[in-house]
């Protein structure tokens, strides 16, 4: 959760051609494409995984095991700070 990692966008390319709309790109696992070459990332991802721990820790409860349900509760806490401060 320190950092958000990077890479090349277009894989096997040495830039991007705005005239071939149907390029082959690599997968980016979060985004939003508004026009071709102006790529907005998205927070989905990490909005799934904040979810993903909730829905755990709720599980958790239910068994009645608390304590790991607060590590979770803790865990979706940490993926709403870094959205918060990052985007």
């Amino acid at each position: 959760m320190e950092k958000i990692p990077t890479r090349k966008r277009f894989m096997n390319r040495e830039r991007y051609d705005p005239e071939d709309a149907y390029q082959y790109c690599r997968g980016i696992p979060s985004y939003h494409e508004d026009e071709p070459g102006k790529t907005q990332i998205g927070v989905d991802l990490l909005a799934f995984q904040a979810a993903a721990y909730r829905s755990y820790s709720w599980i958790l409860t239910l068994r009645g095991d608390h304590e790991q349900s607060r590590v979770y509760q803790q865990k979706e806490k940490e993926v709403i700070r870094f959205i918060t401060s990052h985007f």
